[in-house]
Formats: C-alpha cells, sequence, structure tokens
C-alpha cells in the first residue's frame, strides 16, 4: 500500500510539460537548485530564474560532461551565474539528466539547452525525494555521480553584483535591485549582453541610482538630478569594489 501511494505521486511528463513544470518549480525552490545535464545552454527566462533563485538564498548546482568546461567558461549565461554565487562542478562521461528542486526530483531524457525545451521530443518523470526503497536506484545515481564530479573553478569578479556594504541601485535596462556602481549598471543578466549588443550610448530606460524612469546608458547610467546629488562618484565605485577610500 506504502508503494501504491508513492507511486500515485510520481509525475510523468511529454515533450510539452517538462519545460514549463522545471520552470515552476525552480521558481517555487526555497533551498535547494542541483541540476545534472551533460550540455547547458539555458535560455533566458530560466537564466533569470535560477539567478533569481541565488539572489534570494536558495543553493544553486549545476553539473556538466568535463569536455564542455572551457567552452562554458567563455559563455554569458556561466558568468552570470557565477557572479550570483552558483557552484560548477564537472562530471567525466556524464549522460544523466537529473535535476532535484527541494523535494521533487525529476528524472528527465531533456537537458539543460535550447534545442531541448523546444525543437527535440523528450519525456521525464517527477518524483517526490525520499528514502525509500523505490527510489533507491535514484539516490544511487546521484551519489555515483557526486563521487565523480570534480568543482570548476570561477575567477572572482573584479566588480562584484552582490556586496553587501554596497548602497542600492538598480538595473538601468530593467530595474532590477543591485549594486550601487556606476561602471556596472547592469544586472548580471543584462550586463553579459550588454557586452556584446549594447553601445556605450545605447539607451536604457532607469537611472542606476533612484531606479525612476528615464533615459539611461553604461555611458550615462544616473539621471540629472542624480548626477547633480552625487557629490564623491569615485567614493562609490571604491567602496563596490572592496578597496578603500
Amino acid at each position: 500500500m506504502g508503494h501504491e501511494t508513492e507511486l500515485r505521486q510520481i509525475e510523468c511528463l511529454n515533450n510539452r510539460q517538462i519545460y514549463r513544470r522545471l520552470m515552476q518549480l525552480i521558481h517555487q525552490a526555497t533551498h535547494q537548485l542541483f541540476l545534472v545535464s551533460p550540455f547547458i545552454d539555458p535560455n533566458r527566462p530560466m537564466l533569470a530564474e535560477l539567478v533569481a533563485a541565488a539572489n534570494r538564498g536558495v543553493r544553486v548546482e549545476l553539473r556538466f560532461r568535463d569536455l564542455e568546461t572551457e567552452k562554458y567558461r567563455r559563455t554569458r549565461w556561466f558568468n552570470a551565474l557565477a557572479d550570483v554565487g552558483v557552484r560548477f562542478c564537472e562530471v567525466p562521461r556524464l549522460h544523466s539528466k537529473i535535476y532535484v528542486i527541494d523535494d521533487r526530483l525529476i528524472r528527465s531524457s531533456m537537458n539543460l539547452t535550447r534545442s531541448s525545451f523546444h525543437t527535440n521530443l523528450e519525456n521525464a518523470q517527477v518524483f517526490p525525494m525520499r528514502r525509500d526503497p523505490l527510489f533507491a536506484a535514484l539516490l544511487d545515481e546521484l551519489t555515483g555521480i557526486e563521487r565523480r564530479a570534480r568543482p570548476v573553478s570561477v575567477l572572482q569578479p573584479r566588480l562584484p553584483f552582490r556586496d553587501t556594504r554596497c548602497p542600492q541601485g538598480f538595473c538601468i535596462h530593467c530595474a532590477r535591485s543591485i549594486p550601487l556602481n556606476p561602471k556596472r549598471p547592469y544586472c548580471p543578466l543584462d550586463y553579459y549582453e550588454s557586452l556584446t549588443t549594447r553601445a556605450p550610448v545605447h539607451q536604457d530606460w532607469h537611472c542606476h541610482q533612484c531606479g525612476e524612469r528615464t533615459e539611461a546608458s553604461r555611458a550615462h547610467p544616473r539621471c540629472e538630478a542624480c548626477e547633480a546629488s552625487s557629490s564623491a562618484p569615485g567614493k562609490i565605485l571604491r567602496w563596490s569594489t572592496g578597496r578603500s577610500a
């Protein structure tokens, strides 16, 4: 009878349901996101949810195939996640796709890639995470992956996005709350996009200091009122980089 109850809690998902359910669980996560996928290329909505989860204190960890490590180090998504404290490990010969979100485990054929989300034919099952003989094989698989996992070192960002000593600022593109730093007036998502798609004079829509709707750019991130009231803009930058004023 106990196993019948557990079986009724298993969700079987078709191709159209997997991505939607995974995004829902990531959005609702409160303490852990443990994502195992040989290949990773998240779209912008998923990247935004992972960054948001890390920013609200969820422990986010990614495991991927070791042959992809050097390529991933150069991607915008890797650096955006590294900037908010996501931890990465490489695993030799990894082929499993397992996603643990709080007390749910998704065993799927789907990689965390855009083609898997929207093009490939995939399937998945969502299990409750319990110490039960029915799920022993899944837990053993996770244990085996962790034994072979090797941490991937991440260089500390030169101008960090997260610093509790910094006064609050706003992303000039989307108005998310970030440390006040005129040299980096974007949130992690928009910053790495700005490096390749936005010129210094590209028009954005929010003041970096007060968050009000205004014309802004990487070269001129603050509105006229905030610019006039800032008597020592250099002090903000030294504070945000951890240097003494």
